[in-house]
């Protein structure tokens, strides 16, 4: 797996917790880069830049994205489960938010460089 590049997705990140029963809001479908917003049976959660979550939301903040700079195709298997074993070795919190072509790993802005490094064990971080 050393051949899969990672980089950093621009930005820190926040995640917000809204009530289920939230409209989107204005603020989350207007957020610039990546955005996730994700309904389930118990919550709305929106994932985005910080600098558009607004100052009374339920949020976590000081979080730093990473993504592998090609697609990953639905067929690779085990990719993801290395990664997240790699930190949780390393004492590394994090969430993943997968899209149709990428896997996106967060972790706090905190946790950078043990990232960085614990990573770098199975895949190339040049551009980390």
């Amino acid at each position: 797996m050393t051949n899969m590049i990672l980089e950093w997705v621009p930005g820190m990140f926040a995640v917000v917790q809204l009530p289920v029963d939230s409209p989107i809001p204005q603020w989350a479908l207007d957020a610039e880069g990546f955005t996730s917003i994700t309904r389930t049976d118990d919550e709305l959660s929106i994932v985005c830049r910080e600098e558009f979550v607004p100052e009374d939301a339920v949020a976590e903040s000081g979080w730093v994205g990473l993504c592998f700079a090609e697609p990953v195709k639905f067929s690779e298997i085990g990719i993801l489960a290395n990664l997240t074993a790699t930190l949780a070795n390393a004492q590394v919190s994090l969430f993943a938010i997968s899209t149709y072509q990428n896997d996106i790993l967060l972790t706090k802005s905190s946790d950078s460089i043990a990232t960085r490094q614990a990573l770098g064990q199975v895949c190339d971080v040049s551009r980390l």
